[in-house]
């Protein structure tokens, strides 16, 4: 029977069973994904409220959740529609 201590080591064994080779295919590994500021305050928000500290509506309650969105969905259009508008332009003249 072999040894087991003279096996070849492998180049991969030090990453152990979370290399890219068993994360997602082509992507590398998975990333931890975190809330931000505004997931933290929906949780401090939320614990007030359910404990009786606050007597906010629930809208004000959830708004660090929908108010993230709308500042991301308004971010994105503000750089992506004047962009489209520069590039229909710059297209117009060739």
């Amino acid at each position: 029977m072999p040894d087991i201590s003279e096996a070849p080591i492998s180049p991969d064994s030090s990453r152990g069973d979370r290399g890219p080779r068993f994360g997602r295919p082509g992507r590398g590994p998975r990333r931890r994904r975190r809330g931000g500021i505004f997931g933290l305050l929906f949780l401090i928000f939320l614990v007030l409220k359910l404990t009786g500290v606050i007597d906010w509506s629930w809208w004000w309650v959830t708004a660090p959740l929908w108010i993230g969105f709308v500042l991301g969905t308004a971010s994105f259009l503000l750089l992506v529609v004047p962009l489209v508008i520069i590039f229909r332009r710059l297209r117009r003249r060739e």
